[in-house]
């Protein structure tokens, strides 16, 4: 049986959104190979979403999460501990850094490029 993920992209207060489209990214990744649902975030260190957070969570139970936002010193630990309290392997739980990542956030005015960089960061940190 193939594992599944659930997979949280976070526009980080618009450094990210502003010039990646994270809405059609997830639309692309929704429900396809391991991935079973998607969550675009406004900002996941944001303590408001932490319950809609929690909730994806333990309602979808994924074996993985895959957490695509700023670097994981902010949110490392929160992200492995709603993940045991779900009963998802808190080893399972996979960050790709694209908020600091100059090939990512630095492409500002070139959406295509930015998405294309943004898919290129993600996967290779996850072998979608």
């Amino acid at each position: 049986m193939t594992e599944k993920y659930g997979l949280f992209l976070c526009k980080c207060r618009g450094e990210v959104g502003n010039y990646i489209p994270l809405e059609t990214i997830s639309e692309n990744y929704d429900n396809q190979n391991n991935i079973s649902f998607t969550y675009v975030s406004e900002s996941l260190c944001d303590a408001r979403e932490r319950n809609i957070i929690d909730s994806i969570i333990k309602d979808k139970h994924p074996d993985g999460l895959i957490i695509a936002g700023c670097s994981p010193r902010y949110y490392e630990q929160y992200f492995r501990t709603v993940a045991t309290a779900a009963g998802t392997n808190p080893g399972k739980v996979i960050f790709a850094n694209t908020r600091m990542n100059p090939n990512v956030s630095g492409v500002s005015g070139n959406r295509t490029l930015a998405s294309i960089r943004f898919h290129s960061e993600t996967s290779g940190n996850t072998g979608l």
